[in-house]
Order: C-alpha cells, then structure tokens, then sequence
C-alpha cells in the first residue's frame, strides 16, 4: 500500500514497529498466526519513505490453495492494527524487540552503515545511530493507529502474484484484499 506523501520519523518509527508485531517473529500476529495453521513457513514485510511517498508491504511464498486463508489472517490483522487494538504489552514487546535488533545491528560494519546510510542517499539526512532507542520508546499507541491508517488513506495500492496459477487466483487475492482501501 501506498501513500502519496513523505511520513514524519516518529510516525516511520511507528511503521516499523508495528511492522515487526504483525511478521517479523515466529509469534508475530500474522506470520505466527500464518505458521500455526500451517499455512506458510515463512513471511516478511518492510515499509519505506521516500521523498515523495511511503509504501508497507507483505511478501510470502503461499500455495494459491492456502492465500486465501492468509489473506484472511493478514486482513483481519491489518484492521485491528487501525482499529487501535493493540494491547500495552504488544507494544512493549515489540520496543524491547527493536531494541535488540537495533543492538545486533551495530555489531557489523554493515549494520552500522545501513543505518547511516538509509536517507543519506536521497536527502542528505543523517540519523544518529545513539538516538534510536530514544525514538523507539517514544512510540505511541496514537502514533502506530493513525499512521496504519494514513497508508491506506489514498487508495493507492498493487498485488503481485507469481507463479503459473490461473489469473482467477490473482483477482479472488484482489478482490478479496480490497476490502482494506
């Protein structure tokens, strides 16, 4: 999903956050959820901001018999995430989370240039690798919520499908997920 504009850092940070509670480990609420059922070993999404805009997506490998159901999943998560239902706890879990990954990253050279190199490169921003954790634990439950909902608030929005299944996979999984704009 997209948004036609360039989102704020504490509302980026707000993404990513949220990002992580719903895929990012084995007990996250759409990949957990998603391997408990047995419906894909493994999940990712991301989000970017840009100068111009802002994307979040999902990406899986899924037998077209078992999208649907994770399809499901993801849409019953995704509203719930801008229905403000996130508990205390969700939200702490997932700060310590970045906390820790934000720990691990600066055990590499790599990490430590990614970080510093994410904005640089478009708009000469450099964001200090020592300030992270204060803007992680400045995540608000307010924050998450509205910017969940900013990135569905254009209507702008793509599915891509692989494979050599019928294009009538492709449009259920589209018609199906619409119900999110």
């Amino acid at each position: 999903t997209f948004h036609t504009g360039h989102v704020s850092d504490p509302e980026f940070d707000a993404l990513l956050l949220v990002n992580s509670m719903l895929t990012e480990t084995l007990y996250s609420r759409i990949l957990g959820t998603a391997r408990e059922r047995g419906l894909v070993y493994g999940m990712s999404s991301s989000a970017n901001t840009g100068k111009y805009s802002t994307n979040w997506w999902f990406g899986t490998q899924v037998s077209a018999g078992h999208a649907p159901a994770l399809f499901d999943i993801i849409i019953k998560e995704l509203q719930k995430v801008r229905a403000g239902e996130l508990s205390a706890k969700d939200i702490d879990d997932a700060k310590q989370y970045s906390l820790g990954r934000y720990q691990r990253s600066g055990q590499t050279v790599g990490g430590i240039a990614g970080m510093y190199a994410g904005r640089y490169f478009y708009e000469d921003i450099i964001h200090y690798y020592q300030d992270v954790p204060k803007h992680i634990k400045a995540i608000t439950k307010k924050r998450i919520v509205d910017t969940a909902r900013t990135m569905f608030t254009d209507d702008i929005w793509g599915l891509g499908v692989l494979g050599g299944e019928d294009r009538q996979v492709a449009d259920n999984l589209h018609a199906q997920a619409s119900i999110l704009w």
